[in-house]
């Protein structure tokens, strides 16, 4: 996992740490929006109707406003103002308040003063110096150019995350005075742009110029005497989803005032000057701040709370080494790190020189009875301890789950992310040598510099390309990191806002009866001809709760306390590994031509597939050594025949290079595809002779079709965008293929598309933006109203749930009121019935015309 301390947790709101939003979706790959944009209104060729005169000439009076504008900044010799930018929003009913400074000061031809959010840009026309809070210690020191442009300002990496990763970009005035094309950056993502009624303001007259941006409206105040810029208001959508992810978000704005801004005079030169203060080195470039620069330093101060309240720190843990794990209960390799961990206390249990503590980053509405009965559940004992967000700021933990370690005068000797094998064979040799009283930080603080001495030339390479650039650059909300900044893959993921309860209007739900369940999720029907239907539930990761067709539990299978599937060990070794050491996020089933039944389970980005009989007794483990020699992480399984002899085999895709592989039931590879690269899901289909082949989605816009022995049949290309999730289903069991997929139409946000194997879009359905909480079945296909041969049933991110028959045509849609687990339907005494999964449990509503 690459690392780079300006990530920003979403939590913390101050303005400085708003940062850009990146793709992101378990065990999927991000993707470039669907619809081009379209050209500001003013572009557009004239219609034939009564209302487009009026609409061209506001259009026209607005660029002349604004084009008056950016002549002035661009003519200015000096320029100055005492600009803020204030964000206020009330969260869960309190009311916040934040303001940062947005000023500039500028002579020309070589002298600025730049402050926003976290970063003092200054040029005194002999040297340009830049401060960043989040990089202390340096201040980066160039040579004054002779004339400045915006890419003068955007001069290092970290400095431009910095200043393009605050909640409003860069300041809008660096772009007026020193931009090459300023309206043309202006406006380069409206889609409108009108002119309003002029509106007071303070004691100034301003228009105001509404531009239409995919994020909302912008709103520019400008003064109709000097045609400088007042105020901003920015468009708050898309922050207002990554806000959402902590609390419900309401009034949410973001206003830029220039005040004071004016022409002529001369600005104080002490402004141009940013002294550096005892102990600050002179940098070329600044090196990005990591928690591997605490290494072989005394911890810095930092506060947790036990579950009775009361504060643990350094003072507190002073004499002992100490072990402190960052996790949460949502984070899955959290839950398969911490049993390993438990594994490392208890070998060190009787040494008073040793401390574990296990720290919970889960928010206020994590109640300590949750993480208490998480731990139990994974037989952890581990003290439980709390974080807000102090300790990870001050020891700079930006991924989990994360260990630091201690040395027992309180120094950071090493620093680990994530919970594999190798870090926790790491930890354990930490501590050996810690306690023969040796000092572990030396090699960690040498591999540290390596990876600076490689950064160095990366910065080096932005710099030469920096130096090729145009000086476009855009304003708005949020911006968007510069290509060459450095990038983290710790971002956080787009959550949606719940919708309020409504009520189906085509269809009728019948409540049949709900199932009180611990944390139920996926939700997997069998149906078979004259039976009624078995409906298995996984509940909190680790266990199968079968449901009878009246909610009744009718049996529990604990995947983490059955034998091994090594039949060697079972009975043998108490110590063996459970069979599943891994959490289940979802649960393949198939029957061979004898009718012999078999289970698989596994999950986005885990490391095997786990095969049970159909008495869930486990028979295989794929790959076998994936635990001692983990790869990037598994996408997609499933049990099918392709090849007609009557027994099935396991396919399985990955997220990396490794592609998708074709396994027997006794765990031997039969064939591994790897040019495909990363594989998201995976589909059986027949094909022209009746046999079947494997559907796989990958990369670009591409899907390929594989023969039996794992060879490229043909490809075939879906529209314009990658379909990144497959379903497929014989509805009528007529034999006819009915196909739907998932596409990314943009940040966070998905269309459902059905197609056909020659590669034609048939129909194409938005869902609600924001990604899943949960692993969950995004795409169920199932029978639920009387007509046509079946139904697509989608989970929306925001708890709404979306009923469409086989050829896409929706039929309803309707918010359930609640973060969704699971989703599935089933028949149940001859009539439809839809199941849903949330923390609450499980429902079965009966689904009625």
């Amino acid at each position: 996992m690459k690392r780079h301390a300006t990530t920003r947790h979403v939590g913390d709101y101050r303005l400085a740490a708003c940062c850009a939003i990146a793709w992101i979706a378990v065990g999927l790959s991000g993707c470039p929006a669907k619809n081009q944009e379209t050209p500001p209104a003013a572009d557009k060729p004239a219609q034939e109707t009564p209302h487009q005169p009026a609409a061209k000439t506001s259009a026209d009076a607005a660029r002349k406003v604004v084009q008056a504008m950016v002549a002035v900044y661009q003519q200015a010799s000096t320029y100055q103002d005492h600009a803020t930018l204030r964000m206020e929003f009330s969260m869960d009913g309190q009311s916040k308040n934040d303001q940062v400074p947005f000023a500039v000061a500028l002579m020309r031809p070589n002298k600025v003063r730049v402050e926003a959010y976290q970063v003092l840009v200054t040029c005194d026309g002999q040297r340009l110096r830049a401060k960043v809070d989040d990089v202390p210690g340096q201040v980066l020191d160039k040579d004054s150019p002779a004339k400045l442009a915006v890419k003068s300002i955007h001069c290092d990496p970290v400095l431009v995350e910095a200043l393009r990763g605050g909640v409003a970009g860069l300041p809008p005035q660096v772009l007026f005075l020193l931009g090459s094309d300023p309206l043309k950056s202006l406006l380069s993502k409206s889609s409108e742009i009108e002119l309003n009624s002029p509106a007071p303001l303070g004691d100034r007259t301003c228009d105001r110029v509404k531009v239409k941006q995919p994020d909302g409206l912008m709103t520019l105040w400008i003064d109709q005497q000097d045609h400088l810029l007042r105020r901003i208001e920015y468009p708050v959508d898309r922050l207002s989803e990554m806000m959402s992810q902590r609390g419900e978000v309401k009034s949410l704005t973001v206003t830029a005032d220039f005040t004071d801004a004016r022409l002529g005079g001369e600005p104080e030169a002490a402004g141009f000057k940013l002294e550096t203060p005892p102990g600050t080195e002179l940098v070329k470039y600044f090196l990005p701040p990591s928690a591997d620069m605490l290494l072989g330093k005394k911890a810095p101060d930092f506060k947790v709370l036990n579950l009775k309240g009361e504060s643990i720190g350094p003072a507190a843990l002073a004499g002992k080494i100490t072990v402190l794990d960052f996790w949460a209960t949502w984070c899955g390799p959290c839950r398969e790190s911490l049993p390993h961990l438990e594994a490392l206390r208890a070998k060190f249990k009787d040494n008073a020189k040793l401390a574990f503590l296990a720290v919970s980053v889960d928010d206020d509405k994590v109640a300590n009875d949750k993480l208490v009965a998480m731990m139990k559940d994974l037989k952890v004992e581990i003290p439980v301890a709390r974080d807000g967000g102090p300790a990870q700021r001050s020891l700079m933990i930006d991924g989990y789950p994360t260990t630091v370690i201690l040395s027992a005068d309180g120094v950071v000797q090493d620093y680990l992310i994530g919970g594999g094998p190798e870090n926790l064979a790491k930890i354990s040799g930490d501590l050996d040598q810690l306690l023969q009283g040796k000092d572990i930080s030396a090699e960690a603080v040498k591999q540290y510099q390596e990876r600076m001495n490689q950064y160095r030339d990366k910065v080096r390479q932005f710099l030469a390309d920096q130096e090729k650039s145009t000086d476009v650059e855009t304003i708005g909300l949020p911006a968007e990191p510069a290509a060459d900044a450095p990038q983290s893959d710790n971002v956080p993921v787009p959550r949606a806002q719940l919708a309020p309860q409504s009520t189906p209007q085509t269809v009728k739900l019948k409540s049949l009866w709900k199932a009180t369940l611990k944390d139920p999720g996926y939700i997997l029907v069998i149906q078979e001809k004259d039976k009624p239907p078995r409906i298995l539930v996984v509940d909190e990761y680790r266990r199968l709760v079968e449901l009878a067709p009246d909610g009744t539990v009718s049996a529990t299978v604990d995947l983490a306390s059955l034998p091994p599937a090594d039949e060697g060990q079972k009975g043998k070794d108490k110590d063996a590994k459970p069979a599943v050491p891994e959490p289940v996020a979802f649960v393949r089933t198939a029957v061979t031509a004898a009718g012999q039944r078999y289970f698989l389970t596994s999950g986005a980005g885990l490391q095997q597939v786990h095969l049970f009989d159909e008495h869930w007794k486990p028979l295989q483990d794929f790959p076998k050594d994936a635990l001692e020699n983990r790869h990037a992480g598994i996408t997609d399984a499933v049990l099918a025949d392709l090849d007609g002899d009557g027994k099935l085999k396991m396919y399985v895709a990955y997220m990396s290079s490794v592609g998708v592989q074709g396994v027997a039931l006794d765990g031997q590879r039969i064939w591994s595809n790897r040019a495909l690269g990363a594989v998201f899901s995976l589909a059986v289909v027949p094909d022209a002779e009746g046999h079947r082949t494997l559907l796989c989605a990958y990369g670009q816009s591409t899907l390929a079709l594989l023969d039996v022995k794992g060879e490229t049949a043909r490809q075939i290309n879906v529209g314009t965008q990658p379909i990144q999730v497959l379903a497929t289903a014989d509805f009528g069991g007529d034999g006819r293929l009915w196909l739907c997929g998932l596409a990314a139409r943009k940040l966070g946000a998905f269309t459902a598309v059905g197609f056909n194997l020659q590669g034609e879009e048939l129909w194409h359905y938005d869902l609600p933006e924001g990604v899943h909480e949960r692993p969950i079945e995004p795409i169920v296909a199932g029978r639920l109203s009387a007509s046509g041969p079946g139904n697509w049933v989608l989970p929306g991110a925001d708890g709404s749930i979306h009923i469409l028959s086989a050829d896409g045509k929706p039929i309803d849609h309707f918010n359930y009121g609640a973060r969704l687990q699971g989703l599935a339907t089933a028949t149940i005494n001859n009539r439809p019935v839809l199941l849903v999964s949330t923390a609450a449990g499980v429902e079965a509503w009966e689904v009625q015309p």
